[in-house]
């Protein structure tokens, strides 16, 4: 005979874990991408500052 509770619980666990991971994984790539995005935007304009400075010289 078999609890059903305790196996309902660990289905329930499961799916909470799988979400939480899901979650942070979304979180993580928002962040990153984020940062990312303005670290290559900085990037990108010091570059083009670098070579209108070079041009202009």
């Amino acid at each position: 005979m078999t609890n059903h509770s305790t196996a309902n619980q660990s289905g329930r666990k499961k799916l909470t874990n799988a979400t939480s991971l899901f979650l942070l994984a979304l979180v993580a790539i928002i962040v990153f991408g984020y940062f990312g995005y303005n670290v290559g935007k900085d990037m990108a304009l010091r570059d083009n500052a670098r070579d209108a400075a070079a041009a202009q010289r």
